[in-house]
């Protein structure tokens, strides 16, 4: 009878601890591993994009990201993954935009130092100063201006006309550039060759007007 007892109670403890493990569920350590798992197996779905679907691999990334901010090697590879977009804004002269898809990317990666310097350097990169201002000669052409001065910032950089003169017609283009005085550094083409350029201080853009065409 007492050994008939002794199973009895045995049991009633045992299924009283399955009951209890039933309603409390995983535990906090057996949650974080399977959190784990569930990462890593996302993680490894998104990499299988990258060559093989570049578009669908970058929005997965910026998916998981919101998820996951703090998972390193996504962080790394959204930072990757964007370069080559701001590397086209510098290309085109967009600076700002550039500096501040950079900033943005400071944001995600908090504590890659880099991306703000860049930042600062990029932003600075449509003002020139006068030194530099000054090695713009007459009869340069558009790339000996960029190698000095960079190309002009964009969308309000630059500027083209077509103008006829004394029965001559002429393509002027004409680049313009914030300068560390805070006015308008400007170099104007005529038919691809430098033929006049202005260095204006902050208050006198409005009081100069562009070189006769």
């Amino acid at each position: 009878m007492r050994l008939w007892k002794g199973f009895l109670i045995v049991f009633l403890l045992g299924n009283a601890l399955m009951t209890l493990q039933c309603r409390t569920g995983p535990s906090p350590e057996e949650k974080a591993r399977m959190a784990a798992e569930e990462t890593a197996r996302q993680w490894a779905e998104i990499q299988k994009l990258k060559d093989q679907d570049p578009d669908a691999y970058y929005d997965k990334l910026v998916t998981f990201l919101q998820n996951h901010p703090d998972h390193q090697e996504a962080i790394a590879a959204y930072i990757e993954a964007s370069m080559p977009g701001i590397h086209a804004y510098i290309l085109r002269g967009q600076y700002s935009r550039a500096a501040s898809e950079l900033r943005d990317l400071q944001k995600i990666a908090k504590t890659d130092t880099r991306l703000g310097v860049w930042a600062d350097e990029i932003a600075a990169m449509g003002v020139v100063s006068r030194e530099k201002f000054d090695q713009i000669q007459k009869g340069m052409g558009y790339d000996d201006v960029i190698a000095i001065l960079g190309y002009p910032p964009l969308p309000y950089g630059m500027k083209a006309d077509d103008i006829e003169k004394n029965g001559q017609k002429f393509h002027v283009v004409s680049f313009f550039y914030k300068n560390e005085d805070k006015g308008v550094a400007a170099v104007y083409f005529r038919n691809g060759i430098v033929y006049a350029t202005q260095y204006l201080t902050k208050g006198q853009e409005t009081q100069k007007a562009a070189p006769e065409k």
